[in-house]
């Protein structure tokens, strides 16, 4: 979300505080650009994630909610649940990326979509997670599971894995996938008989 001095200036106009806020105070002036520049430069970094919303996140992206504890469990040990995290580079060159640590030798391509995840590296490390998430489910169908990732191994396996369910007490669907915003939903006349 970038917003623009004209964007502002029109937010201020509607709450009768442009003529107080830009005109005569120049201490305030000089904080309300900064706040700008780091609102537009905060938008284009990763993010650290927290536990109840990369849960969400993920159900939301597809994955099974059975199998969410041992996902979040793995970004946690691999990524501290930070998208824009890069480990390396590595004895062989390459670098591990995003809430994955997906290696950048195999998964992904560098200037352009490549690796077996046919994926350009950089869109591993942004503030969005599906292409990661895309990438690590391509991962966990080649490589056998979640024990490819080393630091599920050591983390999660025979560990007590996190307790999500308070994460989606309050979800008003009663699935285990949450449906795409995108698709259009007809429900059933009987809706509220269904979800009961």
């Amino acid at each position: 979300m970038e917003i623009g001095f004209s964007s502002l200036r029109s937010i201020l106009a509607l709450t009768g505080t442009e003529d107080k806020c830009l005109t005569g105070n120049y201490m305030f002036k000089n904080k309300l650009i900064l706040l700008m520049m780091f609102l537009m430069a905060s938008t284009a970094y990763g993010r650290k994630l927290m536990k109840c919303e990369l849960a969400r996140e993920l159900l939301w992206l597809g994955l099974s909610r059975t199998a969410i504890p041992d996902w979040v469990c793995l970004i946690e040990a691999e990524s501290h649940m930070q998208t824009d995290l890069v480990t390396g580079p590595l004895s062989d060159g390459s670098s591990n990326l995003g809430l994955f640590q997906i290696n950048s030798k195999i998964w992904c391509g560098v200037k352009e979509p490549g690796g077996d995840c046919n994926v350009k590296c950089s869109q591993l490390v942004t503030r969005g997670i599906k292409k990661s998430v895309n990438c690590a489910e391509i991962i966990f169908e080649k490589m056998g599971g979640f024990s490819y990732w080393a630091g599920w191994r050591q983390n999660c396996e025979v560990k007590q894995l996190p307790n999500l369910d308070k994460c989606f007490d309050k979800m008003p669907w009663k699935t285990t996938t949450i449906p795409n915003p995108f698709k259009k939903i007809i429900f059933p006349p009987n809706l509220s008989e269904v979800l009961s």
